[in-house]
């Protein structure tokens, strides 16, 4: 288990003992390798299913709108969620009193389908797959068939190649360690490129 998964499972403890939110809102593996899925812990009990990888696809802000308006919900935001989070406060879709943003740096998420066609995985050697782990440099992917390890940098999603904002801002409490800014020009890169 990483330093932020561990850091976020004792925040998610101590929001929930201390009564000052109903729900945490974060990630729990998922069924499949590659994949986590969203995951709404209300008990101190639940708290060990929290986990924080480059697997964590979904923007959990999506799901502030779909939540009772006056619950107290605390949210596990990197730098994109964090701003998708001040939006919908803007917007009045949630009032910022009932969120508590527990901010984590982000050093981008690992697209799924990248590392499948890397590492020459269809979809029947992908139903194969046992284990997925990422490391600070590097995914390995370990299937019936095999092992196939691929740079980190390879494989992360486009919008986070080239994304200028991965620190969350706004948040109440911010845990793990900032990660340096990146080039907002970067961001237009294709565009500049298309024209």
């Amino acid at each position: 288990m990483n330093q932020l998964t561990l850091a976020i499972r004792q925040e998610a403890a101590r929001l929930l003992e201390e009564d000052i939110v109903d729900v945490v809102i974060g990630f729990k593996a998922g069924t499949f390798p590659l994949r986590t899925q969203p995951a709404f812990v209300t008990e101190r009990e639940q708290v060990d299913q929290l986990v924080h990888n480059g697997f964590c696809q979904n923007n959990l802000a999506s799901y502030l709108t779909r939540r009772d308006k006056v619950e107290r919900i605390g949210i596990v935001c990197r730098g994109c969620e964090s701003r998708a989070v001040r939006v919908l406060v803007a917007e009045h879709q949630r009032d910022r009193e009932s969120l508590y943003v527990i901010g984590i740096p982000c050093t981008g998420i690992v697209d799924w389908r990248k590392i499948e066609a890397r590492a020459g995985l269809g979809p029947e050697q992908s139903a194969n797959l046992v284990k997925a782990v990422e490391t600070e440099d590097e995914v390995i992917v370990t299937s019936r068939t095999g092992e196939h390890r691929l740079r980190r940098a390879d494989v992360l999603h486009d919008s986070c190649q080239r994304c200028a904002y991965p620190n969350p801002i706004g948040a109440n409490i911010l845990l793990g360690d900032l990660v340096p800014e990146g080039d907002p020009k970067e961001a237009w890169s294709s565009v500049a490129e298309f024209e």
